[in-house]
């Protein structure tokens, strides 16, 4: 990841192993996005803490967990731990 800001971290985040756009994470980003957005304005609509349900939990984990499991697939051992860095469940890049 190049350091040049939010806008390239965003970027390398939004775009697969092969630099191009990647519908499954903008997906998962989106989604993510939508259920917490609606929280947070449900939660000051109410004026008051309205916990997440399991529902909620089960969505957000389940899009974000297909996609690290897609990634764990698509840049191997190495790439879901920063591109290189080593997998820590090996001991490496701790």
């Amino acid at each position: 990841m190049s350091t040049h800001g939010v806008r390239a971290a965003m970027r390398d985040t939004l775009t697969g192993p092969n630099g191009q756009w990647s519908a499954m994470r903008v997906a998962s980003l989106l989604v993510t996005a939508v259920v917490l957005c609606m929280w947070v304005g449900f939660c000051l609509y109410e004026g008051r803490l309205i916990p997440l349900t399991w529902q909620d939990v089960t969505i957000i984990g389940g899009a974000q967990g297909a996609k690290a499991l897609q990634s764990r697939f698509e840049w191997g051992g190495s790439g879901v731990w920063g591109r290189g860095a080593g997998n820590p469940w090996d001991g490496e890049g701790l």
